[in-house]
């Protein structure tokens, strides 16, 4: 470190403050309360007021997970960011440096809860931020959300939760689309290596990874390796998705229902892609495993959706919506009562496309539907497919698509465009 970035940095810490705010009774989007939330956070700088007392430089940064707001005290942030004339300068701007729940000196699982502590995701986060900030600090408006990473994502809610409250974002390392890919499969691999440790969890604490847990996810020539081996369920398997321990005690698998509809397993082909696929009717593929493609084909699936389902959805999601979860809120709302999240709707289009019409193999190139009606928690849906437009030369088709209740009422219609592989000979 230079001098010239250490004298910065003692010149910053001078300017700034730390403390932690507490909020009694917090309310997290799964129901769960915890007594006292404390969110710590670092101020660096003033706030400045104009004539109508509208605070016009305050600056939100925010984290990406396992990190704190103290990382933005780096020399590779802070003296880049932060020195007379630069971007940040503090001398100009009142940052504001929080850690998030569950991280640095804020309430988090290690402090006694473990695994009692309340479930928590992006807006729970993002609702104890902007809580802190108008409750805590006592502020009416911020210049920027700043955030990299997890803190990235939370910009992008604040975008769109508050919008007159800031004049804008800058979302860094981050799309506005949920996690996919490895980075997934790895987070995944090792929530379920926990929650399906047979070791026993006194008080509700979470073990370390056994050695040979940890090794596992690292064994194997790569990400297609892994994929085919955790990403789908292990021979044995029940059609909810029980196993057995013996073979393999935490996949990675979808959890559903409609797994079942693929038909009978190959005990032979254990659990992975081609398995599926060979359980799947023969009738259902064309000759030399092309799937046949012909207007006026049509294809239905039912699933009648339970509150499992709709929890499920959301500890993969993240989508908590009280609309969801708090039956008051839904109550005061047109709805009346509990609905079902829009993706399990349209997941079972999914599950139809993929496994019934056009078959395995499909991926959908374009969707175009609209909701007509709520799904409520109880109610058997049924979607329905029908071809009505073939490729003349590819294997691409048109699909209608609707989705029905079990009253007959429509609840989604639309169109997709869909291309089908073909199965390798």
């Amino acid at each position: 470190m230079s001098p010239a970035i250490f004298l910065l940095l003692a010149a910053v810490a001078a300017q700034g403050d730390t403390a932690s705010f507490l909020i009694d009774n917090f309310r997290f989007a799964s129901g769960e309360t915890l007594p006292r939330l404390r969110l710590h956070y670092r101020t660096i700088g003033r706030p400045r007021r104009d004539a109508s007392g509208v605070v016009r430089n305050a600056v939100l940064i925010l984290h990406g997970t396992g990190g704190s707001g103290g990382q933005f005290l780096s020399p590779l942030f802070a003296g880049e960011l932060y020195g007379a004339g630069q971007p940040l300068d503090t001398t100009v701007y009142y940052l504001i440096l929080p850690d998030n729940i569950g991280h640095g000196r804020s309430s988090r699982p290690s402090d006694g809860l473990h695994a009692r502590f309340p479930h928590y995701a992006y807006q729970d986060m993002v609702a104890a931020q902007y809580r802190l900030v108008t409750d805590g600090l006592h502020l009416n408006h911020l210049r920027l959300v700043i955030g990299t990473s997890m803190g990235c994502m939370h910009s992008w809610l604040w975008a769109e939760r508050y919008p007159p409250f800031m004049d804008g974002v800058v979302p860094l390392a981050c799309l506005p689309a949920q996690i996919a890919g490895r980075n997934r499969m790895w987070r995944r691999m090792i929530i379920d290596d926990i929650k399906t440790d047979p070791a026993p969890v006194p008080g509700g604490r979470l073990t370390r990874l056994r050695p040979e847990r940890r090794a596992r996810p690292h064994h194997g020539a790569g990400a297609r390796d892994q994929l085919r081996r955790r990403l789908h369920q292990p021979a044995g398997a029940g059609h909810h998705g029980a196993i057995d321990a013996a073979r393999d005690p935490c996949p990675l698998r979808p959890d559903t229902d409609e797994r079942a509809h693929a038909g009978a397993r190959n005990p032979h082909r254990g659990g992975r892609v081609e398995g599926a696929l060979h359980a799947v009717p023969l009738g259902a593929r064309g000759a030399r495993g092309q799937m046949s493609l012909s207007v006026g084909r049509k294809a239905r699936r039912s699933l009648t959706l339970t509150a499992d389902h709709v929890k499920t959805f959301a500890q993969l999601t993240g989508d908590y919506n009280p609309l969801h979860f708090d039956p008051k809120f839904a109550a005061r709302t047109k709805f009346g009562k509990l609905v079902v999240q829009g993706g399990l709707t349209t997941g079972l289009l999914h599950a139809l496309v993929a496994m019934d019409l056009p078959g395995p193999g499909t991926v959908f190139l374009s969707q175009s539907w609209k909701f007509t009606a709520p799904v409520y928690i109880g109610d058997t849906i049924t979607a329905e497919a029908e071809i009505v437009s073939v490729h003349d030369t590819k294997p691409v088709c048109e699909l209608k698509v609707r989705v029905t209740r079990q009253t007959g009422e429509t609840v989604l219609e639309g169109e997709a465009w869909c291309y089908t592989f073909a199965e390798a000979t």
